[in-house]
């Protein structure tokens, strides 16, 4: 037999604390789907661009696991006044970073007459910094012929390149932080006019 309840219903603000701690879990773990990462990943495309790094797609996972990182697949060569174009575009924590990714590449290139270059491949089942596979060629000797070794640029372009991969996870997971963080979650729930019952849950 059909029946009528009637319930309260409760907007995020008129909720008490308990209620409202309740309200932001939901909130994180059903509410917040959308591609919240696609900016950031954007972001790190163009300042990859900034230090000669030619990205097609970035890989990554996260944040508790062991094994949680990102990787990138792409190509490297050198970018000539790449110090000058990221500091016009890039500020804050991210610029000491990443122009110290910049000189560790330069200061390869330098020794190898700058005709380094590089491809990015991910390799294995994780998607960290470590599961890229990177190929240096350095070209041709100016003086004719090959480069005899080139071991040396081969493990520090890796290093350099890893380096990058890791910038981006931390970028990642600062973003995801910010996004999961009490005031920008409480502005979602109050933004979107969720409606709660007297405990926090979703009606």
């Amino acid at each position: 037999m059909a029946r009528t309840v009637e319930k309260t219903l409760y907007t995020f603000a008129e909720l008490d604390d308990d209620a409202k701690e309740k309200a932001r879990d939901w909130y994180r773990d059903d509410a917040f789907d959308f591609d919240w990462y696609e900016s950031t990943l954007d972001d790190a495309k163009r300042c990859g661009e900034l230090l000669g790094i030619d990205i097609d797609r970035i890989y990554f996972s996260g944040f508790w696991s062991q094994g949680d990182g990102a990787c990138f697949e792409g190509d490297y060569r050198y970018r000539k006044g790449w110090r000058k174009a990221l500091r016009a575009e890039v500020g804050g924590d991210d610029l000491p970073r990443l122009e110290a990714i910049g000189e560790a590449l330069q200061s390869i290139q330098r020794r190898a007459f700058y005709g380094v270059t590089a491809s990015c491949r991910q390799s294995g089942h994780y998607m960290h910094s470590g599961c890229m596979a990177v190929n240096v060629d350095a070209g041709e000797h100016p003086a004719g012929g090959y480069w005899n070794d080139i071991s040396g640029w081969q493990e520090d372009t890796t290093d350099a390149l890893r380096d990058f991969a890791d910038w981006i996870y931390s970028a990642l997971e600062k973003e995801f932080e910010f996004l999961n963080s009490e005031e920008i979650v409480d502005e979602a729930l109050e933004a979107n006019e969720y409606e709660f019952d007297e405990f926090g849950a979703i009606v």
